[in-house]
């Protein structure tokens, strides 16, 4: 087996130009008629005349476009409803939403809060351009007849602003299927925590919020708000809401946490042994129902309970945790013992997730000393397509605002009192959408989904569930430790504790940082696609028992680690020198895994997050180090316009994972030589949001060589990349863990390789 390495350099970072500052151009072979145009501007005046008899219940217009696709940044709406030079439509975007019912058929709808007299100068722009069409263009226009404003703008127009102006409007309304308000079909059966519009995005005042609730007939209080824009009402709230204001609403969800007794089987009544004391072990948090004292456990748990009973589902979490192989050998990790922070939130059973969010966020932030948290709390119902769950979105934020903590969520578990029919459609529950958290599905004894696992993806694109691991199955069950003895269980809620042990070890043992354990978990289950896997269900794979085998690799392989900070919008490495065999070739296949924990706006909906960051690695083709031709096919997305579906869909953009990986058979031949002969690694960033600078950010990537003639070409590596003046340390477990043990020593691998 050999270590993981640990390389480190001095990046490269690279401004681009501005890549929205050319000229409007339409898609290719399109024709834009004066009569489309004008029907949009009559779809804006009957808005502008909804909106015009609301505004004592609302300042401005709410407007969404409506597109016939999945459309990319560069297609949303560039010129209508910009309030001045400095203030893009984007920044008047309240919604984000799919319409359609299945992948291949989802179209974009936009939606956007403007001013009303914003409302009326598109009008006017729009009625301007028509008459220029109409004069000048013979009522229909196309990419040559742009060309042509766009090489003599003084033809037509005072500047060359003017005459971008122009082509912009153009080019926005040919994107645009329709200009409507969009009504939510509000349930009002039952209570609801229901997300408004936001509409004052420029302040955290919930005054706004609760004034126009008041205007409706509905008087809340401050308790009954969960953020500026989110808050709960009751089947009367929601009533007068559907009559007089469903054009306000941007979501709604359930508010309820339904925490069963999972699937217990028996209980054995036989003592415990206590543990011996503990000796420093890392911390892990623990939120789920409360615990009830063991002898057993002694001083290895600390708990909160908020509750003086409950089901014993928090106890049998913790114990895994704490000495999950002790009771379940087969799974020994190699992890050691853990100390557990426990906080007993609920009894079980049917709970406010409006309560639970409220203490989740309570805790996380009174305790920055604990870095793994494990929740394995989740909701019966299936998580909204088209909206992040609020209890995700306030992990997300956490997570973004904390640059140390990371939550290990179990993906919840189908509920088998379902009929056929629903179970095909169970997606995962909240908070299991949590997109920077890492979510846990369980599979059975022979590595296959478990039948109770309830399936991604997030958002129709985002994969969720992370990866899987061993819940039990009824034919071997997990042991746990409870009140009243060892207990067999099985559920997704005792996959995720096996996976915090792992990440706390990672963070806390090894002094890894929460980029390169997600990086490392994720890297270890995803293989060489040699198995056929349900990513719906078992996200990237199953996580390897023995913590080893998350970190070193085979001795056929290369693994190494890079960690950085993404400063500008490229980011790349010099060229890593990978080993030659004696026919001149790379014998070698290639994976990359990139991890990172972007901010995140709820109110952008479907486009949630809002940093992309994308991953080339793979051999430097020529002078320099930004041209690589990826181990993926993926380089025509600079060169060519690709549809965003399959952006979306196939490389994972606006996700913040990536995995790269090439496919194992026996026949793959080794790589020629390109170039100067080394590899390299390339990030380009992008932001959703325009206005805003780049904001650096923290990243890890995990590559893993695989050589095809099963040979160990480790050394040679190391001292190919000294000899290029990396910086080369090769990650010795048992090294980290004695020193550790011998003086607590505390050891930070910054991620400026500088300091």
């Amino acid at each position: 087996m050999n270590k993981l390495i640990q390389l480190s350099q001095n990046w490269h970072y690279r401004s681009s130009a501005n890549l929205y500052g050319s000229f409007p151009k339409l898609a290719k072979n399109n024709v834009v008629k004066s009569e489309t145009l004008k029907v949009k501007k009559i779809q804006l005046m009957n808005i502008l005349d909804f909106w015009e008899k609301k505004q004592d219940l609302i300042e401005g217009a709410i407007i969404s476009a409506y597109y016939d696709t999945v459309v990319p940044k560069t297609h949303r709406i560039q010129q209508l409803f910009r309030q001045n030079t400095t203030k893009h439509p984007n920044n008047f975007i309240v919604g984000v939403r799919y319409l359609g019912d299945k992948d291949d058929n989802l179209r974009h709808v936009i939606t956007y809060h403007v001013k009303i007299d914003v409302l009326k100068k598109t009008i006017s722009e729009i009625e301007k351009t028509i008459s220029l069409m109409d004069s000048n263009f013979n009522n229909k226009i196309n990419n040559k007849d742009l060309e042509r404003v766009e090489n003599s703008p003084t033809t037509l127009f005072k500047n060359k602003s003017d005459a971008k102006r122009f082509a912009q409007i153009i080019t926005d309304i040919s994107y645009v299927e329709k200009f409507d308000v969009y009504f939510e079909d509000i349930d009002n059966t039952e209570e609801k925590i229901v997300s408004l519009y936001d509409l004052k995005t420029n302040t955290e005042d919930i005054s706004y919020l609760l004034d126009v609730l008041r205007k409706l007939g509905i008087n809340k209080t401050r308790e009954d708000i969960l953020d500026r824009n989110v808050v709960l009402l009751n089947r009367n709230d929601l009533k007068i809401l559907k009559e007089k204001g469903s054009f306000l609403v941007y979501a709604q969800s359930k508010d309820l946490f339904d925490l069963k007794k999972e699937f217990n089987t028996d209980v054995s009544p036989k003592g415990l042994d206590e543990l011996l004391e503990p000796n420093n072990e890392p911390i892990v948090g623990v939120i789920d129902t409360t615990y009830k004292e063991l002898g057993y456990f002694k001083d290895w748990v600390e708990y909160d309970n908020d509750f003086e009973d409950g089901i014993d589902h928090g106890n049998e979490v913790t114990s895994i945790i704490v000495a999950g192989p002790k009771f379940n050998p087969g799974l020994e990790d190699n992890c050691g013992l853990f100390r557990v922070h426990h906080f007993g939130i609920t009894r079980g059973g049917r709970e406010s997730s409006f309560r639970i969010i409220r203490r989740i966020r309570e805790i996380v932030e009174a305790h920055p000393e604990i870095h793994v948290w494990n929740l394995s709390l989740g909701s019966p119902f299936s998580t909204n397509t088209n909206r992040i769950s609020n209890e995700a979105a306030v992990l997300d934020q956490l997570q973004a605002e904390h640059p140390d903590i990371l939550f290990i969520i179990a993906g919840t578990n189908l509920d088998n009192g379902r009929s056929k029919e629903e179970k095909q459609f169970n997606r995962i529950g909240s908070p299991a959408d949590s997109v920077n958290s890492l979510v846990v599905n369980s599979v059975d004894v022979n590595g296959k989904a478990a039948s109770y696992a309830r399936k991604g993806p997030v958002l129709h694109y985002f994969v969720k569930p992370d990866v899987c691991y061993y819940g039990g199955d009824i034919t071997q069950p997990l042991v746990t430790a409870t009140s009243l003895g060892e207990k067999r269980v099985m559920g997704t809620s005792f996959a995720a504790p096996w996976i915090a042990r792992k990440a706390s070890f990672l963070m806390d043992k090894m002094h890894f940082s929460r980029e390169a354990t997600k990086a490392l978990i994720i890297d270890s289950a995803s293989g060489w696609l040699t198995e056929e896997k349900d990513p719906k269900y078992m996200g990237y794979g199953v996580v390897p028992i023995d913590i080893r085998d998350v970190i070193n690799c085979k001795s056929d392989e290369i693994r190494f680690i890079i960690r950085g900070i993404s400063q500008k919008r490229i980011t790349y490495s010099d060229g890593i020198p990978v080993p030659k065999d004696s026919l001149n070739k790379f014998p070698f296949i290639a994976r990359a895994t990139l991890a990172y924990f972007p901010t995140c706006s709820p109110n952008q909906g479907v486009d949630y997050t809002d940093t992309e960051l994308s991953l080339q690695f793979g051999r430097i083709e020529g002078e320099t180090s930004t041209a690589i031709k990826s181990i993926v096919n993926d380089n025509n997305v600079e060169k060519e316009y690709i549809p965003e579906t399959d952006l979306r869909r196939w490389l994972g953009k606006w996700e913040n994972v990536k995995v790269k990986a090439e496919k194992f058979t026996s026949r793959k031949k080794g790589k020629g030589v390109l170039g100067k002969g080394y590899w390299g690694l390339k990030l380009v960033s992008s932001e959703r949001l325009y206005g805003y600078k780049h904001r650096p950010f923290n990243f890890a990537v995990v590559i893993t060589l695989k050589n095809l003639k099963g040979q160990n070409l480790n050394e040679e590596f190391k001292q190919l990349c000294i000899y290029n003046n990396w910086r080369v340390s090769d990650i010795d477990i048992d090294q980290m863990l004695q020193a550790n043990l011998e003086g607590n020593t505390e050891i930070n691998w910054t991620d400026d390789p500088d300091k």
